[in-house]
């Protein structure tokens, strides 16, 4: 995206938004809002969790906004339950692995 297509998204002149750019000047948080959501397409929260070296986080976190907060609250918690667990082969399903890890932990305390 070149200055002056991000500027005329963002309602700003392309030389404001390169002053923006060189450090020049700092704009304000309204400024800031337009700059991500109407020029960049995004929303706060998706333009400071992204990291220039991954690109796929910021994908995941763009595509997850868009979707009802029922579906948002469902995956939220299904991401948890697989953060709970110690690894998951790529083999191996979700539930092929707790069997496993149930017999070994039973296995374990005997």
């Amino acid at each position: 995206m070149t200055q002056e297509a991000l500027a005329r998204a963002a309602s700003l002149t392309a030389k404001f938004v390169s002053q923006i750019e060189n450090g020049r000047v700092n704009p304000s948080i309204a400024v800031l809002a337009r700059l991500v959501n109407n020029g960049l397409r995004t929303t706060f929260s998706v333009f400071f969790a992204w990291h220039p070296l991954d690109g796929d986080l910021s994908t995941v976190l763009a595509l997850v906004e868009k979707q009802p907060a029922p579906f948002r609250r469902r995956l939220v918690r299904a991401i948890e339950a697989l953060c709970e667990l110690d690894e998951i082969p790529l083999a191996v399903s979700p539930a092929g692995d707790r069997r496993k890890r149930k017999r070994q932990s039973a296995a374990g305390t005997q």
